[in-house]
C-alpha cells in the first residue's frame, strides 16, 4: 500500500472572514499559509461549535479555509455517495443549488456555512469512524455518523465504504496532474491543487492509519483529549523540540502542570481547619 504525503501541506488561508448574514462567508483574498497542528482533527476539529456560524468565521480565519467557492465548491465530498439511495447525507445537493442560485453559478469568494458545516461535520465523523475502529468498536463505527448529523449506515460494510468514499473524495486533492496551456500545447507543467483545511484532515487521518501511531487519551481527568503528541508551548512549528511521541501520559505540558498543581494543591489543603 502506498504512503500518504509525509508531513502537513501549507493551507489556503485568507486575511480575514466576513460573515454575512449568517448564511455565507466572504474569505477575500486568498494565499498558502500555515499547516494544521498536529491532531487538528483530533482536537481542534471538535472544539468548534458547529451551531455558531461566528465559531465557524473564527475557526476560517485562525487554521484556514475548509471549502473554496464557484462552481467546484464540493468537489471533495463524494457527489456519487449522495445521489444513492440511503447515502449518509442528501444536503449536499440542496446546498450546492442554493449557492449556485446565490452567487450566480460563477467562482465566487463566498462560501455558505451550512456548506463548511457539511464539510466540518463528514471530517468530524471521518474521525469517530477511525477512532472507534482503533477501539474495535462495531457499533462506535456505525455510531460515527449519526453523531455528526448523517443518516444511520444500516451496516457495518456501509459505514466503511462511507468512509473510504469521504476519504477518497478529500484526498483527491493531493493528486498531481499536468496543465497544459497555449494554442499549441508547448506550455505545461506538473501542477498540485492547494488544499483546504478539510483536505488536510482528512490527511491527518490517513497519516494516522499509514503509521499506526497510538492514540492516546490525556490522563488529565478534565481534559481527556485524544491525542497522539504531546504539544509544548513553543511558538516553532514541527520540529524536534515541539512534540514527544512516546512515554507520554498527558496530551500538553499544560496539562501536566495543571495536574501537577491540583495534586500538590490535594496534599497541601488545610484538614480540619489546621494549615498544613
Amino acid at each position: 500500500m502506498a504512503a500518504p504525503p509525509v508531513g502537513q501541506p501549507s493551507l489556503l488561508r485568507c486575511t480575514e472572514a466576513e460573515l454575512l448574514d449568517s448564511d455565507f462567508v466572504d474569505i477575500g483574498v486568498m494565499h498558502a499559509g500555515d499547516p494544521l497542528p498536529d491532531d487538528f482533527v483530533l482536537q481542534e476539529l471538535f472544539a468548534c461549535d458547529l451551531d455558531s456560524p461566528e465559531a465557524i468565521r473564527d475557526l476560517i480565519e485562525q487554521y484556514g479555509v475548509v471549502m473554496v467557492g464557484g462552481l467546484d465548491a464540493f468537489e471533495y465530498l463524494p457527489r456519487a455517495e449522495t445521489r444513492r439511495p440511503g447515502s449518509p447525507h442528501g444536503a449536499v445537493e440542496i446546498a450546492t443549488e442554493i449557492y449556485l442560485a446565490t452567487v450566480g453559478g460563477h467562482p465566487s469568494t463566498l462560501v455558505s456555512v451550512e456548506g463548511v458545516r457539511l464539510h466540518l461535520r463528514a471530517a468530524r465523523a471521518m474521525t469517530r469512524h477511525f477512532l472507534a475502529s482503533e477501539e474495535e468498536d462495531d457499533d462506535g463505527i456505525i455510531q460515527a455518523w449519526p453523531a455528526e448529523g448523517f443518516r444511520t449506515p444500516k451496516s457495518l460494510g456501509m459505514a466503511w465504504n462511507w468512509w473510504q468514499d469521504h476519504m477518497n473524495a478529500a484526498l483527491s486533492v493531493f493528486q498531481m496532474y499536468v496543465e497544459v496551456a497555449g494554442p499549441d500545447g508547448s506550455e505545461y507543467g506538473w501542477q498540485l491543487k492547494q488544499p483546504t483545511l478539510h483536505n488536510a484532515c482528512a490527511l491527518q487521518l490517513a497519516q494516522y492509519v499509514a503509521s499506526d501511531m497510538r492514540v492516546l487519551t490525556c490522563a488529565n481527568d478534565r481534559c481527556r483529549k485524544s491525542f497522539t503528541r504531546q504539544r509544548t508551548s513553543s511558538k516553532r512549528r514541527h520540529n524536534a523540540d515541539q512534540f514527544h511521541t512516546s512515554g507520554v501520559l498527558y496530551c500538553s505540558r499544560e496539562c501536566l502542570k495543571r495536574k501537577s498543581e491540583r495534586e500538590r494543591y490535594q496534599r497541601n489543603k488545610p484538614k480540619n481547619g489546621v494549615e498544613l
